[in-house]
């Protein structure tokens, strides 16, 4: 069924294809949403890195934390491996999983799209001595290899991509051209530092709600002048639906285009 009337749009800022998962689930909620993407994907490949990947055999667990982590980690993996080792495959959330399964890996993922949520899972209890692949971006949030270091883990990093800003004049230029913006979606720090320099750029209002997917980054914006943060139950699409239930509905004489 249509939601009621938020006055604006949702601005989706993740790259793809996460982007368009989520404005296919937020339109079919019945949300009018844009895609402003603030952060360009590169991936990152070298020889270093296939070193790593020599005694993948000796790997029992093997974590991928985004859509990302899976197209350029298991390009690289395929490459040094032609039959992959067995393993137990972790996804962050089920968007990251379905990615894994299209690469022919079943894979169990929590119900909560986030570090905390992979690290709650009953595979991770118990890890002392056991080797874990962590397939990520670089400079991405450092606590799952803490606490599973912490746990007694030894963590191989494969940091197979990395993020680059968007050039911010080009991003605010598309945002002053969308209209009227109702709400925003920011799913990491990196993305929620370009928004501020966008947002600015743009001479947009910081005083509309933003869904972020932990108090973490909540504050994060706060610091950046946004005061209005919806905490959402993770970064997956349902999660971003449910949270902007929060977003204060208007009726047709309140609407101002």
């Amino acid at each position: 069924m249509p939601v009621a009337d938020i006055g604006g749009s949702v601005l989706v800022t993740r790259s793809e294809p996460g982007a368009t998962q989520l404005v296919q689930a937020l339109r079919h909620a019945g949300y009018s949403a844009v895609v402003c993407p603030l952060l360009q994907i590169a991936p990152i490949s070298s020889d270093a890195l296939r070193a790593r990947l020599a005694e993948l055999d000796r790997v029992d667990i093997a974590i991928f934390v985004s859509g990302h982590a899976v197209q350029f980690g298991l390009d690289l993996i395929d490459s040094v491996w032609p039959v992959r080792p067995s393993l137990t495959w972790l996804a962050v959330g089920e968007a990251t999983a379905a990615a894994l399964a299209r690469r022919g890996i079943t894979a169990f993922a929590p119900e909560r799209e986030s570090s905390e949520g992979i690290l709650a899972l009953p595979q991770l209890d118990q890890v002392a001595g056991r080797r874990v692949l962590l397939c990520s971006g670089r400079d991405g949030r450092g606590l799952l290899a803490n606490e599973l270091v912490a746990r007694g883990a030894e963590v191989i990093r494969l940091e197979v991509y990395r993020r680059e800003p968007v050039p911010i004049e080009t991003a605010a230029a598309r945002v002053r051209g969308l209209g009227a913006i109702a709400s925003v979606e920011i799913s990491s720090a990196a993305a929620a530092r370009v928004f501020a320099s966008v947002w600015r750029a743009a001479g947009r209002d910081r005083e509309l709600p933003v869904v972020v997917p932990s108090q973490r980054l909540a504050t994060d914006l706060m610091t950046l002048g946004f005061r209005r943060a919806i905490v959402a139950d993770g970064a997956g699409a349902a999660a971003v639906t449910v949270a902007l239930a929060q977003v204060p509905r208007i009726s047709e004489g309140e609407r101002h285009d």
